[in-house]
């Protein structure tokens, strides 16, 4: 069975909590922030290629209040980290950022973005945020961070425009952050819609293609491997490395991808054809294990045992090299599948298990302040 989640409502009074235990004030915002499934469209969006994806209903909510000091404080629920900015000497956020390990990374990436790069003069602020959102699972958890902190920062600092999915990628590209990809999970994060699945193209910036409604009574099941795929931890070198290749070899590993499974998905969907959509997803996984060769044993199980369990359709997702795996199956068959591929995964692989975790979700809205700022 799927274990309880928790509400957002339930997420923003643990933001909340969290704020209030840093000695943040009155709450000025509230922003949500999604995580999101990668459908079709491995490892194009930095070969100038096409992908679909979706956000989910499970993420992050940030809060933020005013301080009385030259400081910006991030803190996050359970992280035992407190992050805290001189805002009066931006030196000494580049110097942080080398130390900086994990989630902290990201922050700091952000604000020396604003305060270096842009050279906003950032107002003290605490900001606290609480998740539902698996870590190093593939959801976007890192992209999440980053677009968060820069949303609720552009939208303190006067005057500064909000970002694009384009500045947001660089800001993950950067040497503080070692990651070296394209938008697409910022794109996802950023201009989703609930109920929808996402078509981006990424050349000459990212621009959504279309928008296509999830067939009715379809859902995800998603099986988080518990290997991680940390971006700046194990699988940061071999991330990059594909993401280094010579613009001719990306192109190419892309193009079977962009130019023939993505339309075919974006088809199956539209016309809820769904041997189409089974066939169109198994190229999509046959691409990320032979090609891209960034699938590993369990994730690779996952995948082949969702399909002998009924799943319509399955595929791994994400940078890979760990991570999880997305099930479609039909809304009344998912609290089973959910339920009898968390066991067999259990017995097949019961280290990795110990970390593994299976939901259900659907596409979700994107970004949102939830206190009615743009």
């Amino acid at each position: 069975m799927e274990p309880q989640r928790e509400t957002r409502a339930t997420l923003q009074a643990a933001a909340e909590a969290t704020l209030a235990a840093a000695g943040g004030a009155t709450r000025t915002c509230t922003l949500w922030v999604p995580g999101r499934i990668e459908v079709v469209g491995k490892h194009t969006d930095y070969a100038r290629g096409r992908s679909m994806v979706c956000a989910i209903d499970r993420g992050l909510v940030f809060v933020a209040s005013p301080r009385d000091d030259a400081k910006l404080v991030v803190v996050s629920r359970g992280a035992p980290d407190r992050l805290e900015y001189a805002l009066t000497d931006c030196t000494a956020s580049v110097e942080l950022a080398a130390n900086n390990k994990g989630w902290a990374k990201y922050v700091t990436a952000v604000v020396n973005f604003f305060a270096i790069h842009r050279g906003d003069a950032i107002p003290p602020l605490t900001i606290a945020l609480a998740a539902d959102l698996p870590q190093n699972a593939g959801l976007s958890s890192s992209s999440a961070i980053i677009c968060g902190v820069a949303a609720i920062l552009a939208k303190q600092v006067a005057g500064s425009p909000a970002l694009s999915a384009d500045d947001l990628g660089k800001i993950e590209s950067n040497n503080l952050v070692g990651t070296r990809g394209g938008s697409q999970d910022h794109a996802a994060i950023t201009m989703a819609k609930a109920g929808y699945l996402s078509v981006f193209r990424y050349v000459h910036g990212t621009q959504l293609d279309k928008h296509i409604p999830m067939p009715c009574g379809l859902v995800f099941v998603v099986a988080v491997s518990g290997v991680s795929a940390c971006k700046t931890g194990n699988a940061l070198e071999k991330y990059n490395r594909l993401a280094d290749a010579s613009h001719a070899v990306k192109v190419e590993r892309a193009r079977h991808e962009s130019e023939f499974v993505v339309p075919l998905a974006s088809l199956a969907f539209s016309s809820s054809n769904l041997q189409m959509l089974r066939a169109a997803i198994g190229i999509s996984q046959r691409h990320a294990e032979s090609n891209l060769m960034t699938t590993v044993p369990e994730t690779e199980w996952l995948q082949r045992k969702a399909l002998e369990l009924g799943a319509i359709a399955a595929s791994v997702f994400g940078a890979g090299f760990g991570g999880a795996v997305y099930a479609i199956t039909r809304a009344d068959d998912a609290e089973t599948l959910c339920t009898t591929w968390g066991g067999a995964y259990g017995q097949a692989f019961p280290v990795a298990s110990r970390a593994s975790e299976f939901f259900i979700t659907r596409p979700s809205e994107c970004m949102t302040f939830l206190d009615g700022a743009e």
